[in-house]
């Protein structure tokens, strides 16, 4: 039943990977991808990562979740605010976290899983990412360079893949958006397990100087990076706004 049971998450995950590759808004497919090529070995090497990580013991140890937000609750925070902000971005998708189906399990992974979902929009929000093809390789981009696990490298993969197949004209905006990630992502602090629920009240602005994201100091590193001055001027730059 075991080999069965991989064979058919193999294969619905290797499906996933083409559907993706064709359309890149079908996210739906990405849990598919996730689970069909887990397995033990992979999962314990992934949780050893996490836990490597003060801040990841301490979550993988305390748990926080923020669950399923309610959007008349959030728009009850100031115009500005991390929650305002949140609640504004998923109106404008037309998302309802209700409607979210987030991990059972008690286990480490299944918490894992749990909060990087239901925290996903968040970090969009964070670190000023759109939620089209661009945006969301950006923030790929973001979570590989905050911890390695073998999801983002390979969406990133399929992001290119349809960049080459589909999408050469958006070529340049997707891969400034991974530059941008991945630089971002290399100076914030790690965000996984941060309590963003207690920095709902907080000015938006004010939670990004706090986690480390300066989205302007990125943009103005990529604009100015040049031969001469390389990738250790524009590193500094962002270190140094951070």
């Amino acid at each position: 039943m075991g080999l069965i049971r991989t064979i058919r998450g193999r294969a619905k995950a290797l499906v996933g990977l083409v559907k993706l590759t064709k359309d890149p808004t079908q996210l739906d497919q990405v849990f598919a991808i996730a689970e069909g090529f887990e397995n033990p070995e992979r999962l314990e090497a992934l949780m050893g990562n996490f836990r490597s990580v003060p801040q990841h013991a301490d979550a993988l140890r305390e748990r926080p979740r923020i669950g399923h937000l309610d959007l008349k609750t959030m728009a009850r925070h100031a115009p500005g605010t991390l929650g305002r902000a949140v609640h504004d971005e998923l109106t404008r998708l037309g998302i309802d976290p209700k409607d979210m189906i987030l991990p059972d399990g008690v286990g480490e992974f299944d918490y894992v899983r749990a909060h990087m979902r239901e925290t996903h929009d968040i970090w969009h929000v964070v670190t000023g990412f759109d939620t089209d093809v661009a945006g969301e390789l950006g923030l790929q981009a973001f979570y590989f360079a905050q911890y390695r696990t073998p999801l983002p490298p390979l969406l990133l993969t399929v992001g290119m893949m349809n960049t080459i197949l589909y999408a050469m004209d958006d070529g340049d905006r997707r891969m400034r958006a991974i530059v941008r990630g991945w630089l971002m992502g290399r100076a914030a602090k790690t965000f996984f397990g941060i309590r963003w629920a207690e920095m709902f009240d907080l000015p938006l602005e004010e939670v990004r100087r706090k986690v480390g994201v300066d989205v302007a100091a990125v943009e103005r590193a990529i604009d100015g990076f040049d031969r001469k001055q390389g990738t250790r001027h524009g590193w500094e730059t962002i270190r140094n706004a951070a």
